[in-house]
């Protein structure tokens, strides 16, 4: 719609000159007082011109709002009455108002959308909230079990040191408590590897065996390891330590920095940034004890993790090391009897190389320097676990690789 209001205004080129004939009217005078002192004066409703212009009535009209009265169809030199006429739009037209639908329809749009990733994320936030619940769970009971074993064998200690005091007790009493306390330290160990079996199978199957693939940072298409694990009532704590590190992709970003010839060691030693990540899972950087089974020791390409306590640097066996990293065989490295019992224990063994042999060989012939760490260190991109279908399907096309028909490791034993 357009409203059309008339708008007046009065243009003047200059004043009138004054003359006895001329008839002024105040502002404040309404039209019957105008008329009225027309009447007492005897004078005509007509206008005396000046001499040079003809005397022609004219009709006068009269406004309060003007300073006087104006002549209507007279165009004067004095005044002009100018009219003119404005125009507000207050309408919309056809296309602002498909335009306005057309947004109006965007924004519902856009606010379901909003509303689906809202669902989501917080369907998201909720599963991860139980993953962390279950994984403080866990470090609150590893914790319990670590502190009862600390207390357990300072108590233990104490004792020792007790009767070493007392040598007139005999070799007899010192031998039963340190009967007791094997004892009670195995105890220990297997209620720790009692609950990493049920919380292997609860989180990553039931077994018993779980592969780990690696990916080298390599130039070459074929540049995958493939890692399966001992039977898991073999080496439950050591398992369940190694793909919990995996799954979290500690592992990610490390390297192959150490070649001994005898092995080939990996893992976060010689990288800041990966330290950092195992700094922020206290819980999954070691194991609490040195886990070891006879049914699976240290032969060619199997893995085992490095230290006392054992982690989070891992490496491959590259050739028969059963008794060099077995029971006893890092005692020769340390002095003292405080670290000898310690170090009489074996390294943990927990995996096999299935695939990726020859790679593995491949990275033994790098150059090395005197510290034996390679020139060009090998990263390991991405480490994840593969599903037992996802392994059936590759052993089926690559059935007759040379990886399973070269090498002939220890078979993983299950009880």
């Amino acid at each position: 719609m357009t409203n059309t209001q008339p708008q007046c205004t009065t243009t003047s080129s200059g004043s009138p000159s004054s003359t006895n004939n001329d008839l002024r009217l105040a502002p404040s005078r309404s039209i019957s007082s105008s008329a009225a002192l027309l009447r007492q004066r005897g004078s005509s409703p007509t206008l005396n011109t000046s001499r040079n212009h003809s005397s022609t009535p004219i009709k006068k009209a009269y406004s309060q709002d003007l300073a006087g009265f104006v002549p209507l169809g007279y165009s004067s030199p004095q005044k002009q009455l100018v009219c003119k006429s404005t125009s507000t739009g207050t309408g919309w037209s056809p296309l602002t108002q498909a335009l306005f639908v057309m947004a109006l329809i965007g924004l519902c749009v856009f606010c379901r959308c909003l509303q689906e990733d809202n669902h989501e994320l917080r369907h998201k936030l909720r599963v991860r909230d139980h993953e962390i619940e279950h994984h403080i769970e866990h470090a609150t009971a590893l914790e319990k079990k670590v502190q009862k074993l600390r207390t357990q064998t300072i108590r233990l200690t104490k004792q020792v040191e007790a009767l070493e005091e007392k040598p007139a007790v005999g070799m007899t009493e010192l031998q039963r408590k340190l009967f007791h306390m094997e004892h009670s330290s195995n105890l220990i160990q297997q209620g720790i590897q009692l609950g990493d079996r049920r919380m292997v199978r609860e989180k990553f199957g039931p077994g018993p065996h779980f592969y780990v693939e690696l990916t080298l940072d390599l130039p070459q298409p074929d540049n995958t390891i493939l890692l399966q694990t001992a039977a898991l009532d073999e080496m439950p704590h050591s398992i369940h330590l190694f793909l919990e590190q995996v799954s979290h992709g500690l592992y990610d970003g490390t390297s192959f920095h150490r070649n001994a010839q005898h092995i080939l060691q990996a893992g976060p030693s010689r990288n800041a940034q990966s330290h950092a990540a195992f700094r922020r899972h206290p819980s999954l950087t070691s194991v609490l004890f040195q886990e070891y089974s006879h049914d699976f020791p240290h032969y060619e390409y199997t893995v085992g993790y490095a230290g006392r306590p054992g982690g989070p640097d891992f490496y491959i066996n590259l050739g028969d090391n059963s008794e060099l990293h077995g029971p006893g065989g890092q005692a020769s490295h340390y002095n003292g009897s405080e670290e000898q019992m310690v170090h009489l224990q074996a390294d943990p063994c927990f995996a096999l190389i299935v695939k990726g042999r020859a790679l593995i060989e491949r990275l033994q012939a790098l150059e090395v320097d005197w510290k034996d760490v390679p020139v060009a260190p090998v990263t390991i991109k991405t480490m994840r676990i593969v599903p037992k279908q996802e392994y059936q399907q590759q052993q089926q096309t690559s059935s007759s690789s040379s990886d399973h028909e070269d090498h002939q490791a220890p078979k993983v034993q299950v009880r």
